[in-house]
């Protein structure tokens, strides 16, 4: 399972955070056993990984908003079968500064991979997808694999897949995999602008 986080310019809104202190509560603890559930770890490996999450969003967003920021493609925290945060990055990152700047115990689950297409190019793609499905009124939602550099768009369920395909630029048309799974607006009244993805590797937690 991966939580992906596609970052942008801007300091992108926080998911909800999870500490040790509120997994103890009774929502929490829900939490905790769905996530065991879904891993296929113990209970309390599942509140540890929580804990680290909470820990990677953190560092992310500092990280987003400092000069490495702008040379930062994507993150993605991996937590099956082993709890990852992977960093894609372009020329001109500093991986030492930004290793610095995380906390101790999170530092020796981080892994850093060259990106193979930029910034720049991937925001760019990004926006011409998402103006032109706004443009067709569809509501969507939108990832990006740096590793397959496919795009993902998201559409509810039942919703015509080829009206999607129709709307999409035609330059970037054979990059882009439609999926079923929630919405930018789904996902804005729940998680602050967060939205989830759905693939055969698990759920994708992104900003995008």
């Amino acid at each position: 399972m991966r939580w992906r986080f596609l970052l942008l310019r801007r300091k992108p809104p926080e998911p909800p955070e999870f500490s040790a202190d509120d997994i103890a509560t009774p929502d929490r603890e829900a939490l905790a056993e769905a996530y065991a559930a879904t891993t296929g770890a113990p209970k309390s490996k599942a509140i540890e990984q929580l804990r680290l999450q909470e820990q990677a969003v953190s560092w992310v967003n500092d990280l987003v908003s400092s000069s490495v920021g702008e040379t930062i493609v994507d993150v993605e925290i991996r937590h099956a079968p082993g709890f990852k945060v992977v960093v894609f990055y372009e020329n001109g990152f500093e991986q030492q500064n930004a290793t610095r700047g995380a906390p101790v115990e999170l530092r020796r689950y981080l892994i850093f991979r060259s990106a193979k297409k930029d910034k720049n190019s991937v925001q760019t793609e990004r926006r011409q997808i998402a103006q032109a499905l706004r443009t067709a009124r569809i509501p969507f939602g939108l990832g990006y694999e740096p590793e397959s550099e496919r795009f993902i768009v998201t559409i509810p369920d039942g919703f015509d897949e080829q009206l999607v395909r129709n709307a999409l630029p035609s330059a970037v048309a054979a990059n882009v995999e439609i999926k079923t799974g929630a919405t930018s607006v789904d996902s804005a009244t729940l998680y602050g602008g967060w939205f989830y993805e759905k693939s055969n590797s698990g759920t994708h937690c992104t900003a995008g």
